[in-house]
């Protein structure tokens, strides 16, 4: 149906206007964020407060155990991709660029979560969910961790 309540079958691509931000977002790019199969895809239930695991990763906990559950969880939640870089942060232009924000910082948010406040403190500013996880699997590195 289209704006005004009237049905018109050409404007499947029209764009919408974001009320945020002023953007415009497509139909087509609407469809990807409704899609339960695209990681574009954030339920109702997810928001940046989202508890992922119960136990915090502290530095002195076994990160193997904690990367296993984040792991799991992530991929329960189809942003597994989000954090292992094999969804890439799209160039400025790309219609998806905003969707893809969005979601990183999402996700982002969901890592920082399950991180004490001393880890959260030196990876607040990185950029994507990919450098933290990065940066985590760098200073944490054992064997079988991500």
């Amino acid at each position: 149906m289209a704006r005004g309540g009237q049905h018109n079958n050409d404007n499947r691509f029209q764009p919408l206007t974001s009320p945020t931000s002023g953007s415009t977002i497509t139909q087509s790019d609407q469809s990807l964020m409704e899609n339960t199969n695209n990681p574009f895809f954030l339920h109702s239930g997810d928001h940046p407060g989202l508890v992922l695991v119960l136990h915090l990763l502290t530095g002195s906990n076994a990160k193997n155990t904690w990367s296993r559950a984040i792991l799991m969880a992530l991929n329960a939640n189809n942003k597994l991709r989000f954090v292992d870089g094999t969804l890439s942060q799209p160039i400025t232009d790309d219609p998806t660029a905003e969707i893809w924000s969005r979601c990183n910082n999402m996700v982002t948010f969901w890592l920082l979560n399950a991180i004490s406040k001393e880890i959260v403190d030196s990876i607040l500013y990185l950029e994507s969910a990919h450098a933290v996880w990065a940066d985590l699997h760098e200073h944490f590195h054992q064997s079988n961790a991500p």
